[in-house]
């Protein structure tokens, strides 16, 4: 209780009366065993089962009274969008026997509780530190974010619609995101749309939404799942591949396809060395399988599907978006060049085998 009353936007004063239970008296040992009598009587439950979940939520009006017991908090979410559990009592009059019994039952449940103050629970001047209102609002804003989706709109634009306002309830903390990768935009107020102007790239698309909150200096950011609608396709995997796959990764790839087994380019020991060294006139040679004709030749009389497979690689290939001249090494352009003059023997190929074989 005093945890909520020292939130940031705290409903606890809109209620006339605040009550308490009390501790329990009796001593409670944590054990891996279960719910249990311990061997000198105490109760015995596991770390995980300790704390009340089920609620009691009663009110009365003109028809009678409506008893509600089970696990939904009482918060728009659990009564609309969540799965929940409970039981619900109506109570058609109040004179009633078992209404009467129901109505003693929760009177005395009531009267087990003690008053609570709000101004005893807040001292004055206390202030909540900022990692608490940031965590706070971490709680609010990913529970506003479930039901939200990203789609793309015009002029590549990622569009983030969700259903109510995502923002937290403290006005002085600001809400960014962005895309998996990407700069951070700040989130507007009072917009249930969030834009970001050409950052719906196919190969930066993710269902995952990079949220980020500001309390002046301080900060709290998360990943969180906000799926695509519609969901992402093949196309989108295309593209991920053309932008971080180097030239070495797409000839170990080709060289894989028409060779039928693998060079161990795709995974390995983290530590094996890229460069084998040599002697010292001849620098040092890169380990790497590089496709040839031959090896297209032969796999084209071994199973002539494994071309198309090809096809598909250098398609890809052509599409990826051109690398800076800062972040290509030496190492890069060897290859590269070797897989841009492999691509124009390989139209020459296909164009040149009989068409009944294409």
């Amino acid at each position: 209780m005093e945890k909520l009353a020292r939130q940031a936007g705290s409903k606890l004063g809109n209620f006339k009366e605040l009550l308490a239970l009390p501790s329990p008296q009796h001593e409670i040992i944590l054990g891996p065993e279960g719910v249990g009598e311990g061997a000198g009587g105490d109760e015995r439950v596991v770390a995980d089962q300790l704390g009340l979940h089920a609620k009691i939520l009663f009110a009365e009006h003109g028809k009678g009274g409506s008893l509600w017991l089970g696990s939904p908090n009482l918060s728009e979410r659990a009564w609309t969008r969540n799965a929940e559990c409970y039981a619900q009592i109506v109570i058609q009059s109040a004179a009633s026997e078992a209404g009467r019994r129901l109505m003693d039952g929760l009177a005395a449940f009531v009267s087990l509780a003690e008053p609570l103050s709000l101004e005893t629970m807040v001292p004055g001047g206390e202030e909540i530190s900022a990692e608490e209102r940031l965590a706070q609002a971490r709680v609010q804003v990913s529970a506003r974010l479930v039901g939200a989706v990203q789609m793309r709109g015009k002029n590549n634009t990622l569009v983030v619609k969700c259903t109510d306002m995502p923002h937290p309830d403290a006005v002085d903390i600001s809400l960014a995101c962005s895309p998996l990768i990407g700069e951070l935009v700040v989130w507007q107020r009072n917009q249930p749309r969030f834009e970001v102007a050409g950052a719906a790239n196919a190969f930066a698309a993710s269902d995952c939404l990079r949220v980020r909150l500001s309390l002046g200096d301080d900060a709290v950011e998360w990943l969180q799942v906000v799926p695509w609608n519609p969901p992402l396709d093949d196309a989108r995997d295309e593209a991920v591949l053309s932008e971080y796959l180097g030239p070495r990764q797409m000839m170990s790839w080709i060289h894989d396809v028409l060779s039928g087994y693998s060079n161990g380019d795709e995974g390995g020991r983290w530590d094996t060395p890229l460069f084998k060294s040599t002697k010292p006139r001849h620098g040092s040679v890169v380990i790497l399988g590089l496709p040839s004709i031959d090896q297209a030749l032969r796999m084209w009389l071994k199973d002539k599907t494994k071309l198309n497979e090809v096809d598909r690689i250098l398609q890809i290939w052509t599409k990826r978006p051109k690398a800076s001249k800062s972040t290509t090494s030496n190492v890069d352009e060897d290859v590269e060049i070797h897989l841009q003059r492999f691509s124009r023997s390989w139209l020459a190929l296909r164009k040149g085998l009989p068409k009944d074989h294409l």
